[in-house]
């Protein structure tokens, strides 16, 4: 078979039903062209395992949230309680090492 433009034409052989999608075939590829927003769609009525790409926003950012609070209290610990709460109350994050420079100038100040 040539490279070019192809048709597939899928037909669900319990429900009789036909899913038809335009694509392309490379030399060793074959590509269907559907919008990117439809690709699960598709996936789901052909009966593919689309597990791998569902993912639920909340779950993920609940486990952000909790992983951000566990670095917070080892900054703190380390800290020694001193000048994490101060930190923290004043906005100050450790993301990109900013406490630690907050740190710092919070003891200059009071010395």
């Amino acid at each position: 078979m040539e490279t070019g433009s192809v048709a597939y034409v899928y037909k669900d052989p319990d429900t009789g039903m036909s899913i038809e999608i335009v694509g392309w075939k490379g030399k060793d590829t074959l590509r269907a062209y559907v919008p990117k927003n439809e690709r699960l769609h598709y996936l789901r009525l052909v009966g593919a395992d689309t597990s791998m790409w569902e993912v639920n926003k909340f779950e993920e950012k609940k486990e952000k949230d909790k992983e951000r609070k566990e670095a917070r209290e080892i900054r703190d610990t380390l800290n020694g309680g001193e000048n994490g709460d101060a930190n923290h109350a004043n906005g100050v994050d450790d993301i990109n090492g900013d406490s630690q420079v907050a740190s710092e100038a919070c003891e200059e100040d009071h010395t």
